[in-house]
């Protein structure tokens, strides 16, 4: 609730990913991790379905999303100034087959789990 104040335009895409989500976020090349090795796709201490990551996008004026990398560095600032448990450093970058770096500007990883609903 707190960020949707600050960030009104802000929204969440994914949280939780189940298996047949993962597979399909692979085969389709928006994740390269199998499941279960993504942060979306954790299960808790209780064996339940859970996460330790969040996608966010933000709805511009004409109501078309937008992935803003300098937005993002807004709301990471933001999130890690409320002791929101983000883990940094943020962005988080990988490196691709051909050496390029990659940052993943609306992917947010934390310390700790967010319950699946």
């Amino acid at each position: 609730p707190k960020l949707k104040a600050a960030f009104p335009k802000m929204h969440v895409s994914w949280v939780y990913r189940n298996q047949a989500d993962q597979d399909s976020f692979v085969a389709l090349r928006k994740s390269r991790a199998m499941y279960p090795r993504s942060a979306h796709n954790k299960q808790n201490r209780q064996f339940k379905p859970c996460a330790r990551a969040f996608d966010l996008f933000e709805i511009g004026d004409d109501n078309v999303p937008r992935w803003n990398a300098d937005k993002f560095q807004q709301v990471a600032t933001w999130l890690l100034h409320q002791g929101y448990p983000l883990r940094e450093p943020y962005p988080i970058m990988y490196i691709d087959p051909d050496g390029i770096k990659h940052y993943d500007y609306p992917h947010f990883e934390c310390r700790q789990d967010i319950p699946q609903p």
